[in-house]
This record gives structure tokens, sequence and C-alpha cells, in this order.
């Protein structure tokens, strides 16, 4: 038994890591698609004015 709970233990660090890790990356996304989207509207704004 004391193996199984052993094992059970490490999933659950795997599976929290993978969740910090996931966290991370959604982050990451979030932050270059708003970068993203700033420079687009900097260049149609850009654009708009040289009109």
């Amino acid at each position: 038994m004391g193996r199984g709970l052993k094992a059970l233990r490490r999933m659950r660090v795997l599976y929290d890591r993978l969740v910090v890790i996931q966290d991370a990356w959604n982050s990451l996304a979030i932050a270059i698609a708003i970068a993203i989207a700033i420079v687009c509207f900097g260049v149609a704004h850009e654009k708009h004015a040289l009109e």
C-alpha cells in the first residue's frame, strides 16, 4: 500500500507541475496576443493619420 501512495503522490506532483507550466504558457500567449494587438493598432492608427 505504501508504494501505491508514493506513486499517487508522485503523479500529483507531476500534475501540479504540468498545471503550473500550462498556466505559464497561457500567460505568455496572452501577453504576446496583447503585444501584437498593440502593434497592429499602432500601425493602423499611423496609416490612418497619414491619409
